[in-house]
């Protein structure tokens, strides 16, 4: 982050919490603002940090030292007048359905707010980046999940100060693991092979949620609707042997989510560790967006 010291707004980071979905059934309107997902999904402990590049740098998104999302930078730059550049850094990448490009856009949007010095609300500081999801098919839901963190029940769609979250009440300070799985699959691939029918048959999973509201609840209810998207065969085998050291767990994309039993943390992470696979220990991240001013 000594990258950002020569420029007067290098003093302040963007701190986005990823989020992984477990639950979602879209919601289109003609107006992207009213557009989203209902749904449910958990930020974790796990964090994208932005800061803004020298002034005279072109228009774009440095993430962990790559361009990314140039179409989502130039349609912010041209729809919106936000042209500014950021880098960010992300112990995770983009495609891998932790919600980066959902982080990275916020961090996009809010530094190129406060570099334009505008007078305006943090929540429609986010508004450009959800639109920006919504127009690249890239996410409906991330935007406002990681704005207020938590595990958190969408209950109305669209952006922060539009759409509408819930959060479950947690009893204790679960422990979460976090594994990457290999290959990499891009949500507008992902939605299109999707059917409208598989929603509406699903659709009552979220109600059972709403109604009895609680983490595991969550990782059962996530389980049983990403079966039928992801292939489960492959966490099948990395779980042979450790199934029963775990409450519960779900997939979506590349990432795969483990509730622990408490007692067996470290030797699920020791047994995924040995597969050659990433591996976080981490929480539910109560914190959404944070702005940090440091000195």
């Amino acid at each position: 982050m000594k990258s950002a010291s020569n420029n007067k707004h290098s003093e302040i980071i963007v701190r986005v919490p990823l989020h992984v979905s477990g639950l979602w059934f879209p919601y289109i309107n003609k107006d992207p603002l009213y557009t989203g997902s209902l749904g449910a999904g958990i930020n974790l402990s796990i964090y994208l940090e932005a800061w803004l590049e020298k002034e005279n740098s072109k228009p774009r998104i440095l993430l962990n030292n790559r361009d990314v999302l140039r179409n989502h930078v130039e349609f912010l730059c041209r729809e919106y007048r936000l042209c500014s550049s950021i880098r960010a850094y992300s112990p995770i990448g983009l495609g891998t359905g932790f919600g980066v490009s959902a982080a990275c856009l916020i961090a996009y949007s809010i530094m190129s707010s406060i570099a334009q010095n505008k007078n305006i609300t943090l929540e429609k500081a986010t508004w450009p980046a959800h639109v920006a999801e919504v127009y690249y098919k890239t996410g409906l839901g991330d935007v406002i999940s990681e704005f207020y963190g938590g595990a958190e029940i969408r209950t109305k769609p669209g952006p922060p100060g539009i759409g509408s979250i819930e959060h479950i009440l947690l009893k204790k300070n679960y422990e979460i693991i976090a594994i990457v799985l290999e290959g990499k699959e891009p949500t507008p691939i992902m939605l299109s092979r999707i059917k409208p029918e598989y929603y509406e048959k699903n659709k009552k999973l979220l109600e059972k949620l709403l109604n009895s509201p609680s983490l595991e609840k969550f990782f059962e209810l996530a389980h049983e609707f990403t079966r039928g998207l992801f292939s489960y065969d492959e966490v099948t085998q990395l779980l042979n042997g450790i199934k029963n050291k775990t409450i519960s767990y779900y997939r979506k994309k590349q990432a795969l989510l483990i509730l622990p039993e408490p007692e067996w943390v470290h030797d699920i992470i020791e047994n995924f560790e040995s597969l050659g696979l990433r591996v976080f220990k981490t929480k539910v991240s109560h914190v959404g967006v944070e702005i940090v001013y440091s000195p």
